[in-house]
């Protein structure tokens, strides 16, 4: 367990707009400029970028991930990034 290492890091294109969601398979990030990332947990690589905006923390389930910005509910896939609906 100790000592603990790093096992990697990204770079993002801008800081984080709120709390970091995963669902043990990726990471996502929404960023203060806009955009959602998912990373991959296990070697930190882009998943994929979806345009999405929100200052409040994603929260991932079943294969999704809620994103509230913009007056909007979104839920996203969350092996693609991809809407699967909006409220």
């Amino acid at each position: 367990l100790f000592p603990l290492r790093v096992r990697w890091s990204a770079e993002l294109d801008a800081a984080p707009a709120a709390a970091l969601a995963t669902d043990n398979e990726r990471i996502y990030v929404a960023l203060a400029t806009g955009g959602l990332l998912a990373v991959n947990a296990d070697t930190g690589a882009q998943v994929w970028r979806a345009d999405v905006k929100t200052t409040l923390r994603p929260a991932a389930a079943d294969d999704r991930v809620y994103v509230i910005g913009e007056g909007v509910l979104e839920a996203l896939d969350a092996r693609t990034g991809r809407a699967s609906w909006r409220t």
